[in-house]
């Protein structure tokens, strides 16, 4: 690292994306790489004002760098998490904005609490039967193998 820059050699002179204020329902934000371009949910960005801007706009930033950085990684890989770290934010998938008054989102289901070696998770009602069927999934940030609470 030089001259106080995170990633210099693929980064040095990056343009502001394009923001588009397109979303809607409870998608915050989305990032295009390709076009140099994030889209944000403007109710949401209105009903969370500066946390929105902390979380959600860092998410799509570390997206659009974490692809000019490595383009091969997964959407939300290492890649992606650095930058977030670096960021100072909390490298995570999902937001957890309040949606209940947002026409045309559907309530939240409650999910079923399973855990890996360093957390809890929320596993939806798909994900757990496909779990009961055999598939095995993975906590992205201690790669154990996540697994019903109850079974410890």
């Amino acid at each position: 690292m030089t001259s106080g820059r995170l990633w210099p050699e693929k980064c040095s002179r990056l343009k502001m994306p394009g923001i588009r204020y397109l979303l809607r329902g409870k998608a915050a934000g989305r990032a295009w790489p390709q076009k140099w371009e994030i889209s944000l949910n403007p109710h949401l960005a209105e009903l969370n004002g500066d946390r929105f801007i902390m979380e959600t706009v860092t998410h799509e930033i570390a997206h659009l760098i974490a692809f000019r950085l490595n383009s091969k990684d997964r959407p939300h890989g290492r890649t992606w998490e650095s930058v977030m770290l670096a960021f100072g934010q909390d490298p995570k998938r999902l937001h957890d904005y309040d949606v209940s008054g947002i026409a045309g989102v559907r309530r939240h289901q409650p999910g079923y609490i399973y855990v890996c070696d360093c957390r809890e998770h929320q596993i939806t009602r798909t994900r757990h039967n496909r779990i009961i069927k055999g598939a095995e999934y993975r906590c992205m940030r201690c790669r154990s193998i996540i697994r019903p609470a109850n079974r410890q």
